[in-house]
């Protein structure tokens, strides 16, 4: 060390600092790869004891240039001691360099050694006036080589499995999480289920079993409780709904219980939406059903009331000239006698309507459930054509409804050539497979076998019914 006797006293000095800046960088890389895993190696072990001796290595480097500044007034050297412990920490460092190298099959780990070696006292005989300057380059090795540990050390705490990161981890989820031991001991409890118990029971509890039995029983807490499949739910002063669900977990022969609580406000609220809209359904379907059943009745009783309504006004008239003409000795017209006879036959002319009431009905009932039947055309003339044709429009339409899921269903009724076509369509899904003729589809074929009839069923690309009759056969 006598050639740092020649330097100026602001080169020491920054040399002096250069080198407890390496130390500091050293001591931290060497600390973060002692706590920087729990599950130790021998090749762990001996990575720490290398960083180690790298750092007892920074700290005789600045032993030794802090003694020359603060000696070099009063002639002091350094012990010859001394150059025998650098030298066994060199012998040191290339023996852990060296195992470290073979384990990891690279030259990195010499790295401390390889700068340690020009510090040496036999190579600053040889390196004479160079060596503070190759003192200095191997402070600067030994900088950097600290500064990599700590990036890597710091990389790999990232990404390794550790206590702090799997609390970090837990702690970050959005449901709860609590692990306890079958006699009630919390073993692991998450920020989130420690937030729930407070909006539960007002506090934190010690007990989880007990916890788990006030959530499971009529035990007064803050909160509606709600009952459902697969654990208990909660809906909080705050509107939000969670769902506690335990789960019992046996490893390495100990037997542990896991309670999570999952938020579940917005799938509850699609449910309990879904629930409502599928009651609504069913009375709509139970009511249109009841009402296509008795649409027959509802259409006679309609047009009975009418027609008995419009000739209660036009037998009166013919009645009260009838008696004009007895009280005044006329001859009864023959003609007003058989037009007021005509015209009491009820039955038939509501028998003519039937059909046409059917279908005005059928129109009436599908607008009320939200449901678009669009009709085209006009229903045959002959009342037992149009008739069949009214039967099948009704059958067809409640199956579209109750059955299809149609929203919207089409009906075209045209006559061509002396052959009469009702074509149904629907938006609905079609039919997966073959379909299996049952009462509806059977009742519409058996209604137009008098007709000489045909029925025609269509799957792809989407359902259509087809009816198709020779008009003027007598049903």
């Amino acid at each position: 060390m006598i050639r740092f006797y020649c330097l100026p006293s602001a080169a020491l000095v920054g040399l002096s600092f250069f080198a407890a800046v390496t130390a500091l960088l050293g001591a931290a890389a060497a600390l973060y790869g002692i706590l920087r895993s729990h599950h130790r190696s021998k090749m762990r072990y001996a990575q720490d004891a290398l960083q180690l001796t790298a750092l007892l290595q920074t700290l005789l480097m600045l032993y030794c240039v802090a003694f020359v500044h603060l000696n070099r007034g009063v002639g002091s050297v350094l012990l010859p001691e001394l150059d025998g412990l650098r030298c066994a920490v060199f012998i040191l460092l290339a023996g852990l360099g060296a195992v470290c190298a073979w384990e990891q099959k690279r030259l990195w780990p010499l790295s401390a050694a390889l700068a340690a070696l020009p510090t040496l006292p036999v190579c600053e005989r040889i390196e004479g006036a160079f060596y503070p300057a190759a003192f200095a380059l191997a402070l600067l090795v030994l900088s950097l080589r600290a500064v990599r540990l700590l990036v890597i050390y710091r990389r790999e705490f990232d990404h390794e499995l550790t206590a702090f990161t799997i609390n970090d981890a837990i702690n970050a989820l959005h449901s709860g999480v609590l692990f306890y031991a079958p006699d009630g001991a919390v073993l692991l409890c998450n920020r989130r289920m420690r937030r729930l118990m407070l909006a539960l029971c007002g506090g934190v509890c010690r007990d989880a079993k007990a916890f788990y039995t006030a959530l499971a029983s009529d035990a007064p807490l803050a909160g509606e409780r709600i009952r459902m499949d697969g654990g208990v739910a909660f809906r909080l002063p705050d509107g939000g709904v969670w769902l506690f669900a335990r789960t019992a977990i046996e490893t390495n022969g100990h037997e542990y219980v896991q309670l999570a609580a999952s938020e579940i406000t917005e799938r509850f609220a699609l449910t309990k939406r879904l629930i409502d809209e599928n009651e609504q359904l069913r009375e709509r379907s139970e009511a249109l059903k009841t009402a296509l059943q008795n649409i027959g009745e509802i259409c006679r009783d309609e047009e009975t009331a009418r027609l008995k309504s419009r000739f209660h006004d036009m037998l009166g008239q013919r009645v009260a000239l009838l008696l004009r003409g007895m009280r005044a000795g006329e001859r009864i017209d023959r003609a007003l006698l058989d037009d007021l006879r005509d015209g009491i036959d009820l039955e038939r002319q509501t028998q003519e309507r039937d059909a046409r009431c059917k279908l005005r009905m059928l129109r009436r009932l599908t607008e009320d459930i939200g449901v678009r039947f669009i009709v085209s055309g006009e229903l045959p003339d002959t009342q037992g054509e149009a008739s069949v044709c009214a039967d099948i429009l009704t059958e067809a339409v409640t199956n579209a409804v109750r059955h299809g899921f149609a929203s919207e269903i089409h009906a075209d009724m045209e006559e061509a050539g002396g052959e009469f076509r009702l074509r149904i369509t629907n938006d609905g899904p079609t039919p997966e497979g073959l379909i299996k003729e049952g009462g509806g589809l059977s009742g519409m074929r058996e209604k137009l076998a008098p007709l000489g009839g045909r029925l025609e069923v269509e799957t792809s690309p989407r359902f259509v019914l087809t009816a198709r009759f020779k008009t003027g056969v007598r049903a």
